[in-house]
């Protein structure tokens, strides 16, 4: 069977399954078949690196943030050592003390070092912190050095529309201050928003799912290990939506071991006081995972048809379309006068070239003869230009009896020579070219035909 017949059975074993269970169960089979072919594998990890992109792209604007917010903490902070104010006694707007004896500033150190996890991003925390210190030095009487980061209300409300979207309300100030510490930050709400737009609209997306939903098998049957803290969820590193992803894949991994339990009687017999759970499917849908399913199935279908017939119209000109050889028949070693080209052994058929053109130099003829010289010798190499290379490429096959040979077979022209690391001309091997002497290579009763008659 082939990788499509084997595709489309393991898709048939499960896509109408009305048990959640075999359903899930079967589609993890297909993935696990799926992604065991290289050729299959390749479109996920295609897919999957369209979103690696958008998340560096995003992953650089937060960096970049980071550094903006970093710049406003020093700051905020020297207007605290400078003027020994008790940050102790700050109210709180857009954060929440921790429960134990901290105070905003350690808070904020927390989610600078990761130590501590709130928004997706870790600038959004970080912005807050700023926001609060912010508004309680504006209380403060502080406002002179704080300017720089406040807008007026026509700047704050574009600034604001483009994190909260055009199409939602807008704000045009703040009652504790219009603050602005990153002017990158709408930027990066604009990319995110993005993101998920692509999520929901584009393919990678269905793949993205799938894989999520793969992982998450592997876990619940004990063939996968995440720590407690997952930061790459499908990732080998940490990025902004991975704790989400990898707090997903958790959720839909327990849905799937409870599924798993309610299905086998193993339990029932082992646990007297074994209670079927009923798993209320919160995180692994049925309905998104089957439309996924079916996008995806369709597209390594098609990727399979369109591989496939390239591979045979490759095939085709690699076989029917193109020439087999070239001979370069010489009377000698050093030919003086003429070379004559055979082509595909059709040594009744020579066409004469000259060694020198019209000028006075060497020919194209004479610099492939050189080139494919059955010894390394230093005098016979070519060194590299354009023109010699669309001489020997392209020159050779305008010639009258060559064009007519190829335009009756229906051969596609070969490329002959290329350019070498050593800034030479040599072979390029698409087909053979070879060197000859007349009495050694041509059937006797065609060496007439090689007579130049022209001296």
């Amino acid at each position: 069977m082939n990788i499509a017949k084997n595709l489309e059975y393991n898709y048939s074993t499960f896509i109408n399954r009305e048990s959640p269970f075999e359903f899930f169960k079967g589609l993890a089979a297909y993935l696990e078949y799926a992604l065991s072919e290289p050729a299959l594998k390749k479109v996920f990890d295609e897919q999957l690196n369209e979103r690696r992109i958008l998340i560096k792209e995003i992953e650089i604007l937060e960096g970049k943030i980071r550094m903006e917010l970093d710049e406003a903490k020093n700051t905020l902070v020297n207007i605290i050592q400078k003027n020994k104010i008790d940050i102790a006694l700050f109210n709180r707007h857009q954060t929440r003390s921790f429960p134990d004896d901290t105070n905003i500033l350690q808070e904020l150190e927390s989610f600078e070092k990761g130590d501590s996890i709130g928004s997706i991003f870790v600038s959004d925390d970080i912005e807050q912190h700023l926001f609060d210190i912010a508004a309680n030095l504006l209380q403060a009487g502080y406002k002179k050095e704080l300017q720089e980061f406040i807008l007026m209300s026509d700047e704050y409300a574009e600034y604001r529309s483009r994190i909260n979207g055009p199409d939602r309300w807008v704000v045009t100030d703040n009652q504790h201050g219009n603050f602005v510490f990153s002017k990158t930050w709408p930027e990066r709400w604009e990319k995110s928003e993005g993101f998920e737009r692509e999520r929901m609209l584009k393919l990678w997306g269905y793949f993205e799912l799938l894989l999520q939903f793969n992982a998450s098998y592997q876990h619940a049957m004990g063939r996968l290990y995440f720590s407690s803290t997952p930061h790459g969820g499908l990732e080998s590193q940490h990025w902004f939506g991975g704790v989400t992803e990898g707090v997903k894949i958790f959720s839909m991994a327990r849905e799937i071991q409870q599924l798993a339990e309610n299905n086998m009687d193993f339990y029932s017999r082992v646990n007297r006081n074994f209670r079927e759970k009923k798993s209320i499917e919160s995180n692994i849908s049925r309905v998104q995972l089957k439309a996924s399913a079916e996008a995806v199935h369709f597209y390594l279908l098609t990727k399979i048809e369109n591989n496939t017939t390239q591979a045979s119209e490759n095939n085709n000109i690699d076989k029917k379309r193109t020439l087999q050889s070239i001979h370069l028949i010489t009377n000698s070693l050093e030919p003086k006068d003429t070379i004559f080209l055979v082509l595909d052994e059709q040594f009744q058929m020579p066409v004469r070239f000259e060694v020198e053109n019209n000028k006075g130099s060497i020919s194209s003829i004479k610099k492939l003869y050189d080139i494919a010289y059955f010894v390394d010798a230093p005098n016979r190499k070519v060194i590299y230009s354009k023109k010699s290379a669309d001489g020997i490429n392209n020159g050779l096959f305008k010639k009258s009896q060559v064009k007519i040979y190829l335009k009756t077979n229906k051969l596609v022209k070969p490329t002959l020579v290329m350019k070498a690391s050593n800034n030479t001309l040599v072979l390029k091997n698409e087909i053979p070219v070879l060197g000859g002497l007349l009495k050694n290579i041509v059937p006797t009763q065609h060496q007439s035909l090689y007579i130049d008659k022209t001296r």
